[in-house]
């Protein structure tokens, strides 16, 4: 199906037809530059942003042109549709296990068709599939060419993953080592997804330790048995400086920096107030389509143009307070009797969750100025195959 034109570039906000995903690209270029700066302290850290966030070659490609050179991306959806389009993205991690014989096959298309310009990571978390991957390689004849993989430790996050600093983890290391010879082992990845939304600094601070302390483990007991841990990657927007201070991480893969959402405008500084480190550059554009009662209001983005798994969307430059009372095919916003907004008026709306909101659209409606400048598409949404 063909995305619906949405606008034209040089098209004013209020035309854009809705709903719409947009991006005001002066604050999305401010938080690339904000997350640059906030590196700058911490040398020993190699940011590898998350392509999940965004999904897409169009800010791929401005992360590039803003000194990013390794990603990071949840699934080969992801990798298939965006790693062609960034010339730039020379080291790419997928941050799963690829199961199953039709997605080794895709995953062996993709090192072959690009494996001359970019390393192509991988997580493991079991023997077998170490085994399969490898045989999978050998089966691509590709020369010399690895697939390079990171033990998934599960530091907390309770998913996958083996026990941090056990004999799995080292089991690991030696099959892909001493049998698997197409395989690179790379070392660890150690992410802690729940720690993100913690809203506490200090508690999140202590919190963030433990997850370093697994790590150190894990990366001592792999060189005590003779194995090389050169990457311990991990770490996300609601956590990465807590990492790098700890001094055990050397990547951090932030990823909703570049957006941010309601839920982690909720997170509390080292003063105790909201965090401000990045600012919001996504916002559901969405039109009042009608007013029954001077106090109700129904914009036609629903559930189908914005996620609701974080908690509802907040309305942003409106005439009136408001929240959310109900969410079906559109939603219902309680004006609280002020009454200013009419029918046919367009309203923004900061998503609960920036990653599914996205991946509800096929493209981004890109404005600067209050004009519209792209639409680029979104390459990597998707059911996540």
């Amino acid at each position: 199906m063909t995305a619906l034109a949405l606008a034209e570039v040089g098209t004013r906000l209020a035309l854009v037809d809705t709903p719409a995903l947009v991006v005001v690209q002066p604050k999305l270029d401010a938080n690339l530059q904000r997350m640059r700066t906030a590196l700058q302290q911490f040398p020993h850290i190699t940011l590898r942003p998350h392509l999940k966030a965004h999904k897409s070659s169009y800010f791929a490609n401005a992360q590039a042109a803003a000194g990013v050179s390794a990603w990071c991306c949840q699934k080969l959806q992801e990798a298939e549709g965006i790693l062609p389009k960034v010339p730039g993205m020379r080291d790419l991690l997928i941050t799963n296990e690829i199961v199953g014989k039709r997605k080794v096959e895709r995953l062996m298309s993709l090192v072959k068709e690009h494996h001359a310009r970019t390393k192509i990571t991988v997580l493991v978390d079991d023997v077998d599939n170490c085994r399969a991957l490898n045989a999978a390689m050998a089966n691509a004849s590709l020369d010399d060419a690895k697939l390079h993989v990171l033990a998934e430790v599960d530091v907390g996050q309770e998913r996958c993953g083996v026990a941090p600093g056990s004999e799995d983890l080292v089991a690991l290391a030696r099959v892909v080592t001493e049998e698997c010879p197409h395989l690179h082992w790379s070392g660890i990845q150690c992410y802690q997804g729940k720690l993100q939304h913690v809203r506490n600094y200090e508690e999140k601070r202590q919190l963030v330790n433990g997850v370093a302390a697994k790590a150190d483990a894990s990366r001592t007991v792999l060189e005590e048995n003779g194995f090389p841990c050169p990457i311990i990657s991990g770490g996300g927007t609601g956590t990465f400086v807590l990492e790098a201070q700890a001094g055990v991480h050397n990547e951090c893969q932030p990823g909703s920096y570049v957006f941010m959402d309601v839920d982690y405008s909720k997170n509390l500084d080292q003063s105790g107030q909201l965090t401000t480190d990045f600012e919001h550059s996504l916002f559901v554009h969405t039109t009042i389509m009608s007013k029954p009662t001077a106090t109700r209001l129904v914009v036609d983005a629903g559930m189908k143009a914005v996620s609701l798994d974080s908690g509802p969307p907040i309305v942003v430059a409106l005439h009136d307070d408001g929240s959310f009372t109900s969410c079906a095919e559109e939603v219902a916003w309680d004006a609280r009797g002020r009454g200013k907004s009419v029918v046919g008026d367009t309203l923004q709306l900061i998503p609960g969750h920036c990653d599914p909101t996205v991946n509800l659209y096929d493209q981004y409606v890109v404005i600067a100025d209050g004009v519209v400048t792209a639409l680029p598409p979104i390459e990597g949404r998707g059911p996540g195959v």
